[in-house]
């Protein structure tokens, strides 16, 4: 609920172009609020958190081409402040641009805006990780109760392991 977030050194994930981020949070106010940063606007790094300018959630990957980003639509945003499990699957062999950034809600899937992008191809980095934090700038407001980051795709039933185990974190269920 401070300006506190923890820096995880360097995690190579170069021999993967997927990860996948599952955090049960409570995002306490508006502003921009980094919740998982990797890198900063390079080839193979992302970032995931709530941005005012958006007023939503949005995930940026980098890839050998450019950036892509994609939010929440603001139908399916749910009011501040708010306890949710988000899960973000980021794709660089994603088979068009609106496939390298998807967004799921307490284990739903929810409508997201493709913002900008292709990111191109490529694999992931080996970057810093920090947890709390985006763009080496945007800290995040609010607590993060679970956040489990793998690096890869997983099948429906893994992932639904992952978000039951998130939701445990802050209380909820996944329906």
């Amino acid at each position: 609920g401070a300006a506190d977030y923890l820096s995880c050194g360097n995690v190579d994930l170069s021999a993967t172009d997927k990860v996948t981020i599952v955090a049960a949070t409570t995002l306490a106010a508006s502003g921009n609020c980094g919740l998982v940063g990797f890198g900063i606007n390079a080839a193979g790094n992302f970032n995931v958190g709530y941005f005012s300018g958006n007023a939503t959630w949005r995930a940026s990957l980098y890839g050998s081409t450019g950036n892509a980003q994609t939010g929440i639509n603001p139908a399916d945003f749910p009011a501040i402040p708010h306890t949710k499990v988000v899960t973000v699957e980021f794709d660089l062999a994603g088979a068009a641009s609106t496939d390298e950034a998807k967004f799921r809600l307490n284990g739903a899937t929810v409508t997201t805006g493709h913002i900008i992008g292709p990111a191109g191809s490529g694999n992931l980095a080996n970057a810093t990780l920090e947890i709390g934090r985006t763009q080496g700038v945007f800290v995040y407001n609010g607590n993060v109760h679970r956040l489990v980051v793998i690096g890869g795709g997983l099948s429906v039933a893994e992932r639904r392991i992952v978000e039951t185990y998130a939701a445990e974190g802050n209380g909820q269920t996944i329906p």
